[in-house]
């Protein structure tokens, strides 16, 4: 294709008349060779538009309903093909894609009806999809003499939906070490009842050490009030409170805060 792709680009300058390099002393003066410069690249600009003219070219473009999908879902996506010049019909009245798997092997082919330039397809997910960055690549029978194709790339993981809903709120915009730090936490589960007694794990946290932790435990309404002094900072650090909240038998889930400090 290489080989090809050169054989064709000599063969057009060589049609084109060949403007090339000007011989040494061709020229009277600098004025002169600007002049014949600038009315070489001229004539192959515009041979170079005689030659779109005769042998118009097209190229693709996908669109797909969202760049991110889990395992099950359905792909929806279109072709969208438009010619080299806006006087000519879109050439070509069939579209390929491909799916292309994060390991690089194709999932699925599909042949498409353009209509007007524009061609829709679909694809559902198998539901135990592996995840990973996925390739849509799309291309006509003229794109592909040409060597050229689209390709848009697409994510597919499993969405994992949070355990709790949390919240946590500090009260000052700075601290320096020795403040006293409030923080306001409310611990609820996924349909938004209250963690009522669920066990609060608060950790201040800096430079990959803990700097101070303590055990609490949620009120009937999930809210808790945390009460501590910051403690010194190592220097160059930038402090963090965690809060760990679990119920018997889970795992549990944390959310965290940097603790913003005051300049010295």
């Amino acid at each position: 294709m290489k080989i090809w792709k050169w054989f064709f680009t000599a063969g057009i300058l060589a049609g084109f008349g060949g403007a090339g390099v000007p011989e040494t002393g061709s020229y009277p003066n600098q004025t002169g060779r600007k002049a014949e410069s600038v009315e070489n690249a001229d004539s192959l600009k515009n041979k170079f538009r005689q030659w779109i003219k005769l042998y118009p070219t097209e190229k693709a473009c996908l669109l797909t309903d969202k760049p991110l999908y889990a395992p099950g879902e359905t792909i929806w996506f279109s072709v969208f093909l438009s010619p080299s010049r806006p006087d000519i019909p879109v050439l070509s009245e069939i579209a390929y894609a491909e799916l292309i798997n994060p390991k690089g092997s194709i999932e699925k082919k599909f042949t498409l009806i353009a209509r007007k330039g524009i061609a829709n397809g679909d694809y559902t997910l198998p539901s135990d999809a592996p995840g990973g960055l996925y390739k849509v690549k799309v291309y006509t029978s003229w794109m592909e003499q040409l060597g050229y194709s689209y390709t848009r790339e697409i994510q597919v993981q499993e969405f994992v939906l949070p355990l709790y809903r949390l919240s946590l709120e500090l009260n000052r915009k700075s601290y320096k070490p020795g403040d006293e730090v409030l923080a306001e936490l409310q611990a609820g589960s996924a349909d938004n009842k209250p963690l009522a007694g669920a066990k609060l794990e608060f950790f201040i946290q800096a430079a990959g050490q803990t700097l101070w932790q303590s055990e609490n435990q949620a009120d009937a309404s999930g809210h808790f009030s945390l009460r501590c002094i910051l403690p010194p900072i190592p220097a160059g650090s930038k402090p963090a409170l965690v809060c760990k909240v679990s119920r018997p038998g889970e795992e549990g889930e944390s959310i965290s805060r940097d603790i913003p400090l005051a300049e010295a």
